[in-house]
């Protein structure tokens, strides 16, 4: 804590950032596992797939703040930070759909709660960020370049 606090002091946000971003990565993989651990019907294949995507989600959260190469090749919105805010916020609002339906753990939804919190604040900041750097305006530009906006055209 001792540590936050003095990157805050020393206004290093980028440090400050990676380590919320890291602490993200992690809560959302183990959101995954704690969801799979209380599954309500391990033979329905459905109630697979929520705990699956979570932990995924996280590691595509953890693999993006370390730049990894797969990701960065494949999931190149994960790098700019209107495609991630949007990508944080989509996993925030995946949190509020973390309900048990035949156990209401408090301790779950209050873990879901946080979850919902922090990632849609770390969206929201994203967001506002790309927005103030350009990053709209410089995808709509390129996009006009190759094609994909303004007019239709036919061409035979």
């Amino acid at each position: 804590m001792q540590d936050m606090q003095e990157l805050i002091r020393t206004q290093n946000y980028q440090e400050l950032f990676s380590r919320i971003n890291y602490f993200a990565g992690f809560g959302v993989i183990g959101l995954g596992i704690l969801y799979f651990l209380f599954l309500s019907s391990i033979l329905n294949p459905i109630s697979w797939l929520y705990p699956t995507y979570f932990a995924l989600f996280g590691v595509m959260i953890l693999s993006a703040q370390t730049k990894f190469p797969f990701v960065e090749e494949n999931f190149g919105f994960l790098q700019g930070y209107l495609g991630r805010g949007i990508f944080y916020v989509y996993t925030a609002t995946l949190c509020l759909n973390f309900k048990q339906p035949h156990n209401s753990d408090v301790l779950m939804e209050m873990l879901a709660w946080i979850g919902f919190i922090v990632l849609g604040l770390l969206g929201a900041y994203y967001i506002l960020t790309g927005y103030k750097k350009g990053e709209a305006n410089q995808a709509y530009d390129v996009a006009k370049e190759e094609g994909g906006y303004g007019e239709i055209t036919t061409e035979k």
